[in-house]
């Protein structure tokens, strides 16, 4: 038996949903590789540095980001908002 790590996009996929059929066996346009992006959610089947070195990015917060959704300029600012500069600091 071996260990399977997905990495999930956390802005076209945040509930980790994973459609086994969904493989791709021919290249894709652009250099993407891994799963079918038929549904709109991305994941990577793979180890963090994989996914990394396939296109995949983190942000400040740590979340993964898929390459279309950093085509899509997403994942750029963090999700959390600062909190508010108190008056005098």
């Amino acid at each position: 038996m071996s260990l399977r790590t997905f990495i999930f996009c956390d802005y076209c996929n945040p509930s980790a949903i994973r459609t086994i059929e969904a493989r791709r066996i021919a290249p894709r346009p652009f250099g993407l590789s891994g799963r079918r992006f038929s549904d709109g959610r991305s994941w990577f089947d793979g180890s963090r540095e994989q996914a990394l070195a396939a296109g995949w990015s983190l942000n400040e917060d740590g979340q993964d980001i898929c390459p279309r959704c950093l085509q899509r300029g997403l994942g750029t600012e963090p999700n959390t908002p600062e909190p508010p500069n108190p008056a005098g600091a």
